[in-house]
């Protein structure tokens, strides 16, 4: 084990202080210094990233470039704490839930997050899944392949990515086929990544074919039908209560400090993986096609615009009602810009509503008043409702409701969305 004096001598070298105590000069110190930086980040990046990211699958949704896989969400307080510094040292640093690089779509993670409101049903469900599925598991090197830690990442890919397309009462042949494609390219870099029974340098063509074939298997409407039939109303709940999580995560990254960034593809819901999938070719014509559609709210009388607001989200699997949020809150940003810019984050004390199952927080600026508040879980969201607007009701007397498009009346703010969000002028 090295002594304090190995990085006593790392420290003096990075700061290039060794040049003034030591004869090795400058120049040399410098670019000793220099290249060691030039290989730290890649070296970081490959065994954090690019391998720990693919081995450690608890919860998937936490293994993601920033993230820390050990960590399960902060608490409300830690939230407004984050944001007030930010407020304060880094108010236009940039806000993202997606790039080229994340390991998966901003819903899929929310998706996933979402598996932590039915705990018991999820650990359940996976087991009976694994025991329908073992006649697919072929024999490599002695052992059954997928391997256990192998086949858990597979379903909560599945669960995470499962398409519209391919829900209850829905499937659309030639999406399954692609569909089922790109998780077997997922599931391929995600067994080299992990080096642990495959890598890139030496692939282990058997065991990934074994992999291969186990997806195409329990995907096949006659081979995977048992695990099918079992599969699809918990995939249905969760991509629900996911639809809940996404929308409250956008409009968090769309009110807290900082500027938000849209990644491709975003405006609508984000179900990638890891690239390429995530750098496939975007279809602008069918979001410009729906962002019209969307367009005709300004026009509607308030009562039309409740009634349009019930319609996109009972049936959000379009995602409109995501276009919808992102829309009128641009538009907000756009008419408001030092409302966001500059505006002060005051965290709000929500009486009556039980810890961390609801926030809410201020932009303040001069005059001007914006009060976000949002359900935080999924399941709870009929119980936490009722409290939370009464928690709102004294907040901002005579606001517009941005989301609904009106006055805001107190009782019906949480009744079509998680999340709402006052103006006052």
């Amino acid at each position: 084990r090295p002594g304090g004096e190995v990085f006593d001598f790392i420290e003096s070298a990075l700061t290039v202080d060794l040049a003034e105590v030591a004869d090795y000069g400058r120049r040399r110190v410098l670019r000793f210094a220099m290249k060691f930086q030039q290989y730290t980040s890649p070296v970081m990046a490959k065994g954090f990233e690019d391998t720990a990211l693919y081995r450690y699958q608890r919860l998937a949704c936490l293994n993601d470039v920033g993230g820390d896989p050990r960590q399960f969400g902060m608490s409300v307080a830690a939230f407004h704490h984050a944001n007030q510094q930010r407020a304060r040292q880094w108010p236009h640093a940039m806000l993202t839930t997606a790039t080229h690089d994340t390991k998966r779509g901003e819903d899929v993670r929310a998706r996933l997050a979402a598996i932590t409101s039915v705990p018991n049903e999820w650990g359940r469900e996976v087991r009976h899944w694994a025991r329908l599925n073992r006649p697919w598991k072929l024999p490599v090197q002695d052992r059954a392949a997928p391997s256990p830690a192998d086949e858990y990442l597979l379903y909560q890919t599945l669960i995470g990515a499962w398409l519209i397309e391919l829900m209850e009462g829905a499937w659309d042949e030639g999406v399954a086929a692609e569909f089922v494609t790109r998780i077997q390219a997922y599931m391929t870099k995600a067994l080299r990544e992990a080096k642990l029974n495959s890598s890139w340098n030496n692939p282990n063509t058997d065991y990934e074919d074994a992999t291969t074939q186990f997806v195409a298997r329990i995907l096949d409407r006659e081979t995977g039908r048992l695990f099918l039939e079992a599969f699809l109303p918990l995939q249905r709940r969760v991509a629900e209560l996911g639809a809940h999580n996404s929308l409250v995560q956008l409009v968090l990254k769309l009110t807290c400090p900082g500027v938000p960034d849209i990644y491709q593809g975003c405006e609508l819901w984000d179900l990638s993986l890891v690239d390429p999938d995530n750098r496939r070719p975007v279809d602008f014509r069918q979001r410009a096609s729906l962002l019209e559609q969307v367009k005709t709210f300004d026009a509607m009388a308030p009562p039309e615009r409740a009634t349009q607001l019930a319609a996109w989200r009972e049936h959000w699997q379009d995602g409109a009602i995501k276009l919808h949020v992102l829309r009128r809150l641009l538009a907000l940003r756009a008419a408001h810009p030092e409302l966001f810019a500059e505006g002060d984050y005051l965290p709000i004390e929500l009486d009556g509503v039980p810890t961390d199952s609801a926030m809410g927080f201020e932009r303040v600026h001069g005059e001007k008043r914006l009060v976000v508040a949002a359900i935080l879980r999924a399941g709870e969201a009929a119980g936490v409702s009722a409290s939370l607007e009464s928690a709102l009701l004294t907040l901002a007397p005579g606001s517009i409701h941005v989301l609904g498009g009106q006055p805001s009346p107190p009782a019906s703010l949480f009744e079509h969305l998680p999340v709402a969000v006052l103006l006052k002028e």
